[in-house]
């Protein structure tokens, strides 16, 4: 089980945490949030007649269709645009079956939209429960951060990265395609070495629908574990593992990272020192040995 994807039904947050959240691999909860007002609600309709006066930034890359999966290059040519949310809805309804370059994407909707809270109940629970040395409240919202809101249309994906903190994806609307790679196996993703930004460590050049073997051989021997998530589901996403996610249709999505306090110091310490690692073979002239000590998440 240590390197696969667990597929369940609902689970209490003491069940998970007892029995799948200390396994450290991916868990895939169906109908895990079915019940809450925002599933059968939240859609492209909705938002389309219900937030005409509401400006969101919307990602778009200019970079060509062969090139998005490269994280540099998409990086480099990522654009933002101003949207009425309400029109940026009735755009993904009108959406053809080829798809979109545009993704809202990582929105803050609560920070604008606070009424909207309702329609989603509380994941505390299912995160590590609070202790004696937990951080006061002032500090607590550093390990529990508000969720993220993504809505996009078909053909939007996310290159091949992992995550450095837990997270949580509950979708809402549409499905979604997570292909996963399991961690700790050195060489096989070529985490990206091209810029020294914390950006770009954790994300790999390699494109998982269309594979460049002269590029990138070692790829070959990586060991896929796909799942298609419905409308509903509420998945369990633990920092290192390789993922790459596409939408085949519309969708709406919240996703919640956060922090398990001891267990989320030790892996940001491992990934400073190894990007601090990075800068100074740079600067040392030897940065071409990269490729032979490279981090991958173990």
């Amino acid at each position: 089980m240590k390197n696969k994807v667990v597929v369940v039904g609902k689970l209490s947050p003491e069940e998970f945490r007892r029995s799948y959240l200390p396994l450290g691999v991916p868990v895939l909860m169906r109908g895990g949030v079915a019940d809450w007002p925002a599933f059968g609600k939240w859609s492209p309709q909705f938002f389309a007649s219900n937030f005409t006066n509401l400006t969101v930034k919307v990602e778009r890359s200019t970079a060509v269709k062969g090139d998005i999966d490269d994280p540099v290059n998409f990086l480099q040519q990522q654009r933002w645009d101003d949207w009425k949310l309400a029109d940026y809805a009735r755009y993904l309804i009108d959406t053809p079956e080829e798809g979109t370059d545009h993704y809202l994407s990582q929105y803050r909707l609560f920070e604008k939209e606070p009424a909207l809270r309702q329609d989603v109940k509380s994941l505390e629970e299912y995160m590590t429960p609070a202790s004696w040395w937990w951080p006061k409240r002032s500090r607590r919202a550093w390990f529990r951060p508000e969720p993220l809101f993504w809505m996009g249309g078909p053909g939007n994906r996310s290159s091949l990265h992992f995550d450095r903190k837990e997270n949580f994806a509950a979708l809402f609307h549409g499905r979604k395609k997570w292909v996963f790679f399991a961690p700790g196996t050195r060489g096989l993703y070529y985490p990206s070495t091209k810029m020294n930004s914390v950006r770009s460590m954790h994300w790999s050049p390699v494109n998982v629908n269309n594979p460049d073997f002269k590029r990138f051989p070692e790829f070959r021997h990586a060991s896929p574990c796909i799942i298609e998530m419905n409308e509903g589901d509420l998945l369990y996403n633990p920092p290192g593992w390789w993922h790459y996610v596409s939408s085949p249709v519309n969708s709406i999505m919240l996703n919640y990272f956060w922090w398990r306090p001891i267990m989320g110091t030790w892996k940001l310490r491992a990934y400073y020192y190894h990007l601090f690692r990075r800068k100074w073979m740079r600067k040392l002239g030897v940065g071409h040995y990269l490729r032979y000590f490279e981090y991958q998440h173990e």
